[in-house]
């Protein structure tokens, strides 16, 4: 579990790097910029109205608390008491949503929500500029890449581009799925972790729109 939360990090810290260093690109959404609300988790269900999106853990599942996250991503209690929103607005990104296997730990789930300009790059502008500095850092921190691609995914009913990660961490096979969305300023990164066996597709399933 510990090498698992470890292994997110270096994704967020790579994906936040990457966000900073982009060629300007139209995007070709469409959408209109609107104000963010942050997702929430009421019981299993973890839903996103400004995505559009809802998440409902199996039963064997759980959510990590307010209080979890800011352990993992080292926010302050008093960040974590002003909201997800609050935390975007004053860091350009939030980690709002964990979710992790319980008999086992080995299984993830987390959203991260990053402030960004759309009118800079599209979804598979982002992934493809993204791909290097992952690549490096995984690297860096131990894990043994053997596939790093960009892919395009069926995700809550609509298609978005992605990242593929396959390889070992430790010596254990370890799988990586993440899928981006672009909606006005805003970008939402969905990441499955599998370890040992690949069940990336199935974990994304959770999701579905709204």
């Amino acid at each position: 579990m510990k090498k698992l939360i470890a292994l997110l990090l270096v994704l967020v810290m790579a994906l936040s790097c990457a966000a900073c260093d982009k060629d300007e690109e139209k995007s070709d959404s469409g959408r209109k910029t609107k104000s963010y609300t942050a997702g929430e988790v009421k019981g299993d269900t973890y839903t996103n109205e400004y995505f559009e999106i809802e998440c409902t853990l199996p039963d064997e599942w759980f959510y990590f608390s307010d209080e979890q996250i800011a352990k993992v991503q080292g926010y302050s209690q008093e960040m974590v008491g002003e909201g997800y929103a609050k935390i975007l607005e004053q860091t350009g990104s939030a980690m709002e949503m964990y979710a992790s296997e319980e008999n086992t730990g080995m299984y993830t789930l987390n959203c991260l929500v990053e402030k960004i300009d759309s009118k800079k790059y599209t979804e598979k502008k982002y992934i493809e500029d993204s791909l290097s500095t992952i690549k490096t850092m995984l690297g860096s921190a131990g894990f043994d890449v053997t596939v790093c691609e960009v892919v395009t995914v069926d995700f809550a009913g609509e298609e978005h581009y992605g990242l593929r990660i396959e390889g070992s961490l430790s010596g254990a096979s370890l799988y990586e799925q993440l899928v981006v969305m672009i909606e006005g300023d805003y970008l939402a990164c969905i990441t499955a972790c599998s370890y040992v066996d690949d069940y990336t597709d199935d974990i994304l399933d959770f999701f579905t729109a709204i």
